[in-house]
């Protein structure tokens, strides 16, 4: 799904910038019930974007040839089947 936000990105204001963190600590093996997670950042310029940079698991944005969501297209079955497909 973060592909779609990296779609919608390219729909944003010239400018926006934006970065995945992902908190990918979770030994599931070891604790079953422990997850991990994912956060897209937008920021309205690249300068405000920089004090996420720092931090560690930071990733560029990757929309993977989606399309964007946009009031006049969406398809939640296509996120769905790109996902299963190891595009989103």
């Amino acid at each position: 799904m973060v592909a779609l936000l990296a779609a919608t990105l390219r729909e944003l204001p010239e400018g926006t910038a934006g970065v995945v963190v992902h908190d990918g600590r979770a030994d599931r093996r070891k604790y079953p019930a422990q997850s991990s997670s994912s956060v897209v950042i937008f920021t309205k310029s690249e300068d405000a974007l920089q004090p996420y940079r720092s931090l560690e698991a930071v990733f560029e944005l990757d929309d993977r040839g989606l399309r964007a969501w946009t009031d006049d297209y969406s398809d939640i079955l296509g996120a769905f089947l790109s996902r299963l497909q190891g595009r989103g």
